[in-house]
């Protein structure tokens, strides 16, 4: 869309258009190279706008990724917004709370046991005292290998539980089988 100047507005956009993914990029023929910051943004609101390309395949997945080890999680964080996730992080289920119920998420990932409160717990206050958060995805990432854990999460309805160390390739799998 163009404002009355002739310019390129972009305020009717979703606002999670930040980071364009690469793999948008490469349709475009090599111009993702030539083109950098809103430069090129704007030419893919555009493309969206004269209907060359769906709105869905540009509007970012918001992920939170709540996970005290700091490395794991940089990790993490990298992998995902490498593959063009938007991610935001906490290193703990409180923190991780307050972000659930200040941004819009799509996705959760969480760390099962934690310093304070536990990744079960925090499912556990979602779904007794948040219903309108109940639908995003929530995934445990644990180092806990045990059936007795697995059965015990399982009543609070999680997306998947995947058992640390995980092969990154895996979870970016999974993350996209559960958002489509």
């Amino acid at each position: 869309m163009l404002d009355g100047n002739g310019r390129a507005d972009s305020s009717h956009f979703d606002q999670r258009l930040i980071n364009i993914p690469q793999k948008i990029a490469e349709k475009f023929d090599g111009i993702y190279a030539k083109l950098t910051g809103w430069d090129f943004k704007f030419m893919i609101l555009a493309a969206y706008s004269c209907g060359n390309i769906e709105k869905d395949h540009f509007i970012m997945t918001k992920i939170l990724c709540i996970e005290n080890d700091k490395e794991q999680r940089i990790e993490i964080v990298d992998a995902l917004t490498t593959e063009g996730f938007e991610v935001i992080e906490a290193q703990s289920a409180s923190s991780g709370l307050k972000l659930i119920l200040s941004e819009s998420i799509d996705f959760i990932l969480c760390d099962r046991v934690m310093d304070g409160m536990s990744g079960y717990a925090l499912l556990e206050e979602i779904r007794k005292n948040y219903p309108d958060k109940e639908d995003i995805p929530f995934v445990f990432l644990t180092g806990l290998d045990d059936r007795r854990d697995r059965f015990a999460t399982d009543a609070l309805h999680p997306a998947a539980y995947i058992t640390k160390p995980f092969d990154v390739t895996l979870l970016i799998k999974k993350i996209r089988s559960l958002i489509n």
